[in-house]
């Protein structure tokens, strides 16, 4: 695992399977990697009312396909401002909670719904690390997440988190990631959870 740097950023894409571990289609590791460049670009426009940095590949592995990238200004004489990297990191935790957040981040919202698509189907899931240790899952959750927010946009009935407690019975652990994921089915119904 490499150390990530200030205004970097690392993306992992995980197999469909435990099977494939290491495995990921070329085809689909490039799109994940593009679509994240996109997502930040959107997330720079956001954060600095244009986009003013560019993305360089920092480094990569085949073992477990990861490519870390590197923000940099798109013009030398440009300085530094507001790191797009945060601002991301807010979109999808906005996501997850579906809170106010979306409506102010929409541009990146609709980027990393494009980067979580395919996940489950494609690929398995993927994870995108920054320098503050800050570990996001993309995964059909997110995807699922991004979905409901596009479509509920007008509606305005309760949709959002919640803090309750669930007694079902524990059908599996993937542990590959930073973010383990396990299956709960409910003892009252046998409705499926997934959970990290």
């Amino acid at each position: 695992m490499d150390i990530i740097g200030p205004r970097q950023i690392e993306l992992k894409v995980h197999g469909l399977t435990m099977e494939d571990h290491g495995r990921v289609p070329a085809r689909i590791f490039a799109n994940k990697l593009k679509q994240l460049v996109g997502a930040l670009e959107a997330a720079d426009a956001v954060a600095n009312g244009t986009v003013i940095h560019t993305y360089i590949l920092a480094s990569m592995h085949m073992s477990e396909p990861t490519a870390v990238l590197s923000e940099v200004p798109l013009k030398e004489e440009v300085e530094f401002r507001s790191s797009a990297i945060p601002v991301f990191n807010d979109a999808v935790e906005g996501i997850k909670t579906n809170d106010m957040r979306v409506e102010r981040l929409a541009p990146v919202v609709k980027k990393v719904g494009l980067l979580s698509s395919g996940a489950a189907s494609k690929f398995g899931f993927a994870e995108v690390r920054t320098a503050d240790a800050t570990v996001v899952r993309i995964d059909s959750f997110l995807q699922k997440r991004a979905a409901q927010i596009r479509r509920s946009a007008n509606e305005r009935w309760f949709n959002g988190a919640a803090i309750g407690t669930f007694d079902g019975i524990l059908d599996y652990v993937d542990n590959r990631g930073s973010l383990p994921q396990i299956k709960l089915t409910l003892t009252a119904g046998g409705k499926e959870i997934d959970c990290i």
